[in-house]
């Protein structure tokens, strides 16, 4: 089937009521998907934009008078996000699942991808806050003139040599 584009090759209402009348069913249909897949994109990126700039009002990552930035929100934003899809998805699959028909595998299939995904978000999530905070320990044994070099806290410390060099 050809693409339609409808919208840009019209110029009034009723040119577009027209070309939508004298589509088949099934284009009918095809088309309505793809209203839907574009205006759900839509909605996530203006939801995204707002909440970067819900971030960078309320200075939670990016400090410009320091020039520094904080993962710490981030992160907690990150683990919370997985946590919200884990139960959004969780709930989402269980329903298709109960309702699920020959016709509805599509959906089913596409429920339990999301649901995995959301899982690997999380799971993701924990693996860098864990990151995180071994990176953080490290910067903190720096200032107190130690080097970290494992998870456990074994450190060296550094010599008056090293000292002098770091100024």
């Amino acid at each position: 089937m050809e693409r339609l584009y409808i919208i840009d090759m019209t110029y009034t209402e009723a040119d577009v009521i027209d070309k939508v009348k004298a589509l088949s069913t099934e284009d009918k249909y095809r088309l309505i998907h793809n209203i839907e897949l574009s205006e759900h994109y839509g909605e996530i990126k203006v939801f995204s934009l707002k909440f970067v700039d819900w971030l960078e009002q309320g200075g939670l990552v990016n400090n410009y008078k320091t020039k520094s930035s904080r993962l710490e929100p981030i992160l907690g934003m990150l683990n919370t996000i997985g946590t919200m899809l884990d139960q959004t998805l969780s709930n989402q699959t269980r329903h298709e699942m109960q309702c699920q028909s020959e016709e509805t595998q599509w959906a089913m299939s596409i429920a339990d991808a999301m649901y995995d995904k959301a899982n690997e978000v999380k799971k993701l999530a924990n693996e860098l806050a864990s990151l995180s905070a071994h990176y953080s320990a490290c910067l903190m044994g720096r200032r107190l003139n130690v080097d970290y070099i494992g998870s456990d806290g074994e450190m060296i410390p550094n010599t008056q040599q090293e000292l002098d060099a770091k100024g």
